[in-house]
């Protein structure tokens, strides 16, 4: 299997894969390191976001009080 593309992975990360495919993603990053790298670096580029989303919410609930 050739590697898994930037769109593969995010959409394996946040579940939007269809089963079969999701299943062939899940085999491939078993075997493929390159792919697993990628994998965890898009997780954290997702943690990233969620935390910076989360400061600029906090920040804006304060300026409104």
């Amino acid at each position: 299997m050739k590697h898994l593309s930037d769109q593969e992975i995010m959409a394996y990360r946040d579940t939007q894969l269809p089963a079969k495919q999701s299943l062939q993603a899940q085999k491939h990053l078993e075997s493929c390191p390159a792919c697993r790298k990628n994998l965890e670096q898009a997780q954290l580029r997702g943690q990233s976001v969620r935390s910076l989303l989360g400061l600029l919410e906090n920040d804006l609930i304060q300026t409104k009080s």
